[in-house]
């Protein structure tokens, strides 16, 4: 985004394998009964360096993009994943950020599940979040290197997880956490299964279905 973009942009316009996109950066994936909705969240950002996030309001390209196939019948509101770069809200859950009633008022409502980055680090919301969101939320930022254990969400009662194991692979470590990701599984049936996985552990730690 620094550049402008146009690397980005040209890869999405010269590679086949997001032909379909028509050189867009944000996309729908349907299956089971389920939309994912990838959408650009700096891009449109008019903030500095684009750290909030924006979606380019209400009237914006990706909300009339949203709006014409909701419109057009092609997807249900209430089964909507959404997936963002930026966070919708504050990294303890008890702040909401602009994006959040921006992306409300685009869908006309809170979609099911939302998934962002941004903020480094792994945790998982509780639903309904403090601020009132019918979602469930969630922060996958804990790919990124390096990133500590974030020492104000202990005990906090609004989140269900978060990443914070200690990585022992590292020599005297007491503050540097494991990385990791999270895998969603859906099913032909409509039921989605998700995983939250940490580094140098086969098994999940967080799971959930919905």
């Amino acid at each position: 985004m620094y550049s402008g973009a146009k690397g980005y942009f040209r890869v999405l316009q010269e590679q086949n394998p997001f032909s379909q996109q028509q050189a867009t950066s944000y996309f729908a994936l349907q299956y089971g009964g389920w939309t994912i909705l990838g959408l650009d969240s700096a891009y449109f950002d008019p903030s500095p360096l684009f750290m909030n996030g924006g979606l380019g309001g209400t009237a914006g390209v990706q909300a009339k993009w949203i709006n014409s196939l909701i419109s057009g019948g092609q997807i249900d509101p209430q089964k909507l994943i959404v997936l963002t770069h930026h966070n919708g809200l504050s990294y303890d859950g008890k702040t909401e950020v602009a994006i959040s009633s921006e992306l409300n008022s685009i869908l006309g409502g809170d979609p099911a599940a939302w998934y962002w980055g941004h903020v480094h680090n792994g945790i998982v919301y509780n639903k309904p979040t403090i601020t009132g969101r019918n979602s469930f939320t969630r922060c996958v930022g804990h790919g990124a290197i390096p990133f500590g254990k974030a020492f104000a969400l202990v005990g906090d009662d609004s989140v269900a997880y978060y990443a914070n194991t200690i990585n022992q692979s590292i020599p005297n470590n007491t503050i540097l956490v494991c990385n990791g990701f999270a895998l969603l599984t859906i099913n032909a049936n409509g039921t989605v299964l998700e995983e939250f996985y940490e580094q140098n552990n086969p098994a999940s730690v967080f799971s959930n279905s919905y």
